[in-house]
């Protein structure tokens, strides 16, 4: 699994990006790649983990797991 960081996240479209630690990219990501149950959100800052694999526009972020968010 990789690290990354939410750069940004839309709510209402489902979609944003996730900043890779390792190469300092950005990856397209879609709410349906999120694991876990219920809503899926992420918040701009939050820590992800997850992989990488080939989509229709190039890489993209899939089963990305949210870490905590801080208060």
């Amino acid at each position: 699994m990789r690290k990354g960081t939410v750069q940004e996240f839309n709510e209402k479209q489902g979609f944003g990006f996730i900043h890779d630690e390792i190469n300092d990219a950005n990856y397209f990501v879609f709410f349906t790649a999120i694991q876990e149950s219920g809503f899926r959100d992420l918040k701009q800052g939050q820590d992800v983990l997850f992989q990488l694999a080939m989509g229709k526009k190039g890489l993209q972020a899939i089963n990305v797991v949210p870490q905590a968010v801080a208060n």
